[in-house]
Protein backbone atom coordinates (compact mmCIF):
# COMPACT_ATOMS: atom_id res chain seq x y z
CA UNK A 1 0.00 0.00 0.00
CA UNK A 2 2.67 1.98 0.65
CA UNK A 3 3.98 2.59 -3.30
CA UNK A 4 0.55 3.50 -4.47
CA UNK A 5 -0.81 0.92 -6.08
CA UNK A 6 -3.75 0.51 -4.68
CA UNK A 7 -4.35 4.23 -5.13
CA UNK A 8 -2.98 3.75 -9.43
CA UNK A 9 -5.83 0.33 -9.43
CA UNK A 10 -8.95 3.27 -8.13
CA UNK A 11 -7.81 5.36 -10.99
CA UNK A 12 -7.79 2.75 -13.69
CA UNK A 13 -10.77 1.18 -12.27
CA UNK A 14 -12.27 5.32 -12.14
CA UNK A 15 -11.40 5.04 -15.52
CA UNK A 16 -13.15 1.89 -16.78
CA UNK A 17 -16.87 3.36 -15.09
CA UNK A 18 -16.36 6.44 -17.39
CA UNK A 19 -15.92 4.18 -20.39
CA UNK A 20 -18.76 2.12 -19.21
CA UNK A 21 -20.99 4.66 -18.60
CA UNK A 22 -20.11 6.70 -21.41
CA UNK A 23 -20.18 3.56 -24.06
CA UNK A 24 -16.62 4.56 -25.32
CA UNK A 25 -14.05 2.45 -26.72
CA UNK A 26 -11.01 0.64 -24.21
CA UNK A 27 -7.42 1.65 -24.91
CA UNK A 28 -5.66 -0.45 -22.80
CA UNK A 29 -2.38 1.41 -23.34
CA UNK A 30 -4.51 4.10 -21.80
CA UNK A 31 -4.49 1.90 -18.48
CA UNK A 32 -1.25 0.70 -18.64
CA UNK A 33 -0.15 4.61 -18.59
CA UNK A 34 -3.05 5.48 -15.52
CA UNK A 35 -1.61 2.92 -13.42
CA UNK A 36 2.27 3.92 -14.08
CA UNK A 37 1.62 7.34 -13.90
CA UNK A 38 -0.07 7.34 -10.62
CA UNK A 39 2.20 5.41 -9.08
CA UNK A 40 4.99 7.78 -9.94
CA UNK A 41 2.94 10.96 -9.25
CA UNK A 42 1.80 9.95 -5.73
CA UNK A 43 5.07 8.49 -4.29
CA UNK A 44 6.68 11.68 -5.90
CA UNK A 45 3.83 13.46 -3.95
CA UNK A 46 4.04 11.36 -0.81
CA UNK A 47 7.59 11.43 -0.44
CA UNK A 48 9.55 13.99 -2.09
CA UNK A 49 9.64 16.18 0.83
CA UNK A 50 11.07 13.18 2.74
CA UNK A 51 13.62 11.39 0.09
CA UNK A 52 14.35 14.28 -1.70
CA UNK A 53 17.31 13.18 -4.13
CA UNK A 54 18.61 10.82 -1.04
CA UNK A 55 19.25 7.15 -0.86
CA UNK A 56 21.44 6.39 1.60
CA UNK A 57 20.07 8.01 4.46
CA UNK A 58 16.83 6.75 3.97
CA UNK A 59 15.32 3.58 5.53
CA UNK A 60 14.57 0.26 3.48
CA UNK A 61 10.68 0.84 3.49
CA UNK A 62 11.38 4.07 1.58
CA UNK A 63 14.13 2.81 -0.05
CA UNK A 64 12.54 -0.17 -1.64
CA UNK A 65 9.44 2.17 -2.64
CA UNK A 66 12.00 4.52 -4.32
CA UNK A 67 13.57 1.97 -6.41
CA UNK A 68 9.96 0.83 -7.47
CA UNK A 69 9.27 4.70 -8.50
CA UNK A 70 11.93 5.00 -10.38
CA UNK A 71 11.41 1.21 -12.42
CA UNK A 72 7.98 2.22 -12.91
CA UNK A 73 9.02 5.66 -14.97
CA UNK A 74 10.20 3.88 -17.83
CA UNK A 75 7.29 1.82 -18.23
CA UNK A 76 4.70 5.28 -17.73
CA UNK A 77 7.15 6.78 -20.74
CA UNK A 78 7.05 3.72 -22.86
CA UNK A 79 2.56 3.64 -22.55
CA UNK A 80 2.51 7.05 -23.01
CA UNK A 81 4.11 7.26 -26.50
CA UNK A 82 1.30 4.60 -27.32
CA UNK A 83 -1.42 6.78 -26.84
CA UNK A 84 -3.10 9.71 -29.82
CA UNK A 85 -1.41 12.74 -29.73
CA UNK A 86 -4.46 14.44 -28.72
CA UNK A 87 -4.04 13.23 -24.92
CA UNK A 88 -0.44 14.93 -25.05
CA UNK A 89 -1.82 18.26 -23.82
CA UNK A 90 -3.86 17.09 -20.97
CA UNK A 91 -1.42 14.74 -19.67
CA UNK A 92 1.35 17.58 -19.39
CA UNK A 93 -1.38 19.99 -17.95
CA UNK A 94 -2.34 17.03 -14.86
CA UNK A 95 1.58 16.64 -15.09
CA UNK A 96 1.99 20.40 -14.30
CA UNK A 97 -0.84 20.71 -11.55
CA UNK A 98 0.83 17.63 -9.34
CA UNK A 99 4.03 18.87 -9.92
CA UNK A 100 3.20 21.89 -8.46
CA UNK A 101 0.88 20.31 -5.77
CA UNK A 102 4.02 18.95 -4.21
CA UNK A 103 7.14 21.55 -5.35
CA UNK A 104 6.86 25.09 -4.78
CA UNK A 105 7.19 27.67 -7.81
CA UNK A 106 10.09 29.47 -5.48
CA UNK A 107 11.49 28.73 -1.85
CA UNK A 108 9.35 31.68 -0.87
CA UNK A 109 6.39 30.39 -1.92
CA UNK A 110 4.06 27.81 -0.87
CA UNK A 111 2.95 24.49 -3.05
CA UNK A 112 -0.67 23.98 -4.15
CA UNK A 113 -1.13 21.37 -1.41
CA UNK A 114 -0.49 24.15 1.34
CA UNK A 115 -2.71 26.98 -0.22
CA UNK A 116 -5.53 27.80 2.06
CA UNK A 117 -8.83 25.56 0.77
CA UNK A 118 -6.84 24.13 -2.38
CA UNK A 119 -6.10 20.97 -1.55
CA UNK A 120 -9.46 19.04 -2.25
CA UNK A 121 -10.39 20.66 -5.76
CA UNK A 122 -6.62 20.38 -7.24
CA UNK A 123 -7.50 16.32 -6.16
CA UNK A 124 -10.64 16.30 -7.41
CA UNK A 125 -9.64 18.50 -10.71
CA UNK A 126 -6.37 16.02 -11.43
CA UNK A 127 -9.06 12.65 -10.83
CA UNK A 128 -11.35 13.89 -13.15
CA UNK A 129 -9.22 15.23 -16.06
CA UNK A 130 -7.09 11.81 -15.91
CA UNK A 131 -10.26 9.62 -15.49
CA UNK A 132 -13.17 11.04 -17.45
CA UNK A 133 -11.11 13.27 -20.00
CA UNK A 134 -8.08 11.04 -20.41
CA UNK A 135 -11.04 8.17 -21.53
CA UNK A 136 -12.76 10.75 -23.97
CA UNK A 137 -9.67 11.98 -25.29
CA UNK A 138 -8.59 8.35 -26.57
CA UNK A 139 -11.93 8.03 -28.24
CA UNK A 140 -11.22 11.17 -30.31
CA UNK A 141 -13.23 13.76 -28.52
CA UNK A 142 -13.65 16.78 -29.77
CA UNK A 143 -13.81 19.31 -27.29
CA UNK A 144 -15.50 21.71 -29.36
CA UNK A 145 -18.91 19.87 -29.49
CA UNK A 146 -19.20 18.83 -25.77
CA UNK A 147 -22.21 18.42 -24.05
CA UNK A 148 -24.34 18.97 -21.35
CA UNK A 149 -23.82 15.27 -20.81
CA UNK A 150 -20.08 15.12 -20.93
CA UNK A 151 -20.21 18.30 -18.89
CA UNK A 152 -22.54 16.66 -15.92
CA UNK A 153 -20.26 13.23 -16.33
CA UNK A 154 -17.18 15.30 -15.35
CA UNK A 155 -18.74 17.13 -12.56
CA UNK A 156 -20.07 14.08 -11.30
CA UNK A 157 -16.68 12.72 -10.96
CA UNK A 158 -15.65 16.17 -9.23
CA UNK A 159 -17.89 15.77 -6.66
CA UNK A 160 -17.48 11.94 -5.93
CA UNK A 161 -13.84 12.61 -5.43
CA UNK A 162 -14.58 15.57 -3.03
CA UNK A 163 -16.56 13.40 -1.18
CA UNK A 164 -14.14 10.70 -1.27
CA UNK A 165 -11.38 12.92 0.55
CA UNK A 166 -13.67 14.22 3.01
CA UNK A 167 -13.35 10.75 5.15
CA UNK A 168 -8.88 11.69 4.77
CA UNK A 169 -9.43 15.36 5.96
CA UNK A 170 -11.24 13.81 9.14
CA UNK A 171 -8.92 11.63 9.46
CA UNK A 172 -5.89 13.63 9.64
CA UNK A 173 -7.60 16.75 11.73
CA UNK A 174 -5.24 16.14 14.51
CA UNK A 175 -1.85 16.72 12.08
CA UNK A 176 -3.37 19.33 9.03
CA UNK A 177 -2.03 22.54 9.56
CA UNK A 178 -4.87 24.82 10.19
CA UNK A 179 -3.47 27.07 7.00
CA UNK A 180 -5.00 24.35 4.92
CA UNK A 181 -8.35 25.14 5.39
CA UNK A 182 -9.95 21.99 4.84
CA UNK A 183 -13.34 21.06 4.52
CA UNK A 184 -13.63 19.49 8.06
CA UNK A 185 -11.38 22.54 9.71
CA UNK A 186 -13.48 24.83 8.19
CA UNK A 187 -16.75 23.26 9.24
CA UNK A 188 -16.41 20.90 11.65
CA UNK A 189 -15.86 17.07 11.25
CA UNK A 190 -20.11 16.54 11.50
CA UNK A 191 -20.65 19.66 9.15
CA UNK A 192 -18.29 18.28 6.79
CA UNK A 193 -20.29 15.11 6.86
CA UNK A 194 -23.83 17.01 6.00
CA UNK A 195 -22.20 18.82 3.39
CA UNK A 196 -20.62 15.42 2.01
CA UNK A 197 -24.31 14.05 1.85
CA UNK A 198 -25.40 16.60 0.04
CA UNK A 199 -22.93 16.15 -2.51
CA UNK A 200 -23.61 12.83 -2.72
CA UNK A 201 -27.50 13.64 -3.24
CA UNK A 202 -26.55 16.20 -6.23
CA UNK A 203 -24.73 12.99 -8.07
CA UNK A 204 -27.44 10.89 -7.66
CA UNK A 205 -29.36 13.66 -9.24
CA UNK A 206 -27.19 13.62 -11.87
CA UNK A 207 -26.62 10.16 -12.40
CA UNK A 208 -30.51 9.60 -12.70
CA UNK A 209 -31.36 12.51 -15.26
CA UNK A 210 -28.75 11.28 -17.33
CA UNK A 211 -29.14 7.86 -16.69
CA UNK A 212 -25.50 6.97 -16.30
CA UNK A 213 -26.42 4.04 -13.75
CA UNK A 214 -27.59 0.54 -14.63
CA UNK A 215 -30.32 -0.29 -12.98
CA UNK A 216 -32.01 0.91 -9.77
CA UNK A 217 -30.66 -1.47 -7.22
CA UNK A 218 -27.04 -1.05 -8.43
CA UNK A 219 -27.63 2.89 -7.98
CA UNK A 220 -29.25 2.86 -4.52
CA UNK A 221 -26.16 0.28 -3.44
CA UNK A 222 -23.36 2.07 -4.45
CA UNK A 223 -24.40 5.26 -3.24
CA UNK A 224 -25.48 3.54 0.07
CA UNK A 225 -21.91 2.20 0.62
CA UNK A 226 -20.43 5.80 -0.01
CA UNK A 227 -22.87 7.10 1.99
CA UNK A 228 -22.02 4.52 4.90
CA UNK A 229 -18.03 5.27 4.23
CA UNK A 230 -18.50 8.97 4.81
CA UNK A 231 -20.87 8.34 8.26
CA UNK A 232 -19.07 6.32 9.65
CA UNK A 233 -15.27 8.12 9.27
CA UNK A 234 -13.81 10.08 12.05
CA UNK A 235 -10.28 10.71 13.74
CA UNK A 236 -10.80 7.42 15.59
CA UNK A 237 -10.65 5.18 12.86
CA UNK A 238 -7.63 3.32 12.15
CA UNK A 239 -5.50 4.76 9.24
CA UNK A 240 -6.73 1.28 7.09
CA UNK A 241 -10.37 2.62 6.83
CA UNK A 242 -9.20 5.62 4.65
CA UNK A 243 -6.54 3.61 2.40
CA UNK A 244 -8.19 0.57 1.96
CA UNK A 245 -11.54 0.69 2.63
CA UNK A 246 -12.39 4.29 0.90
CA UNK A 247 -9.95 4.04 -1.93
CA UNK A 248 -11.31 0.11 -2.46
CA UNK A 249 -14.72 2.30 -3.01
CA UNK A 250 -14.41 2.79 -7.20
CA UNK A 251 -13.22 -1.12 -7.25
CA UNK A 252 -16.61 -2.14 -5.68
CA UNK A 253 -18.59 0.10 -7.92
CA UNK A 254 -16.96 -1.25 -10.88
CA UNK A 255 -18.57 -4.81 -9.45
CA UNK A 256 -21.78 -3.54 -8.77
CA UNK A 257 -22.11 -1.97 -12.07
CA UNK A 258 -20.97 -5.29 -14.23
Amino acid sequence: MNASIHVALAVVVFAEISIWQLNLNRDLNLYAFLFTATITAYNFVKFSGIAKFQFRGLNKRLQQIQIFSFAVIPLMFYFLFQLNLGLFFLILGLGVLTFLYAVPLSPKSKNLRNMSGLKVFIIAIVWTGATVFLPLLSNDFDFSNIGPQDICYALLRFLLVLVLIIPFEIRDLGWDDAELKTIPQLFGESKAKIIGSILILFAILIEVYFEFYTNSAELALRYAILLFLLLYSGRQRSRYYTIFWVEALPLLWWILIL
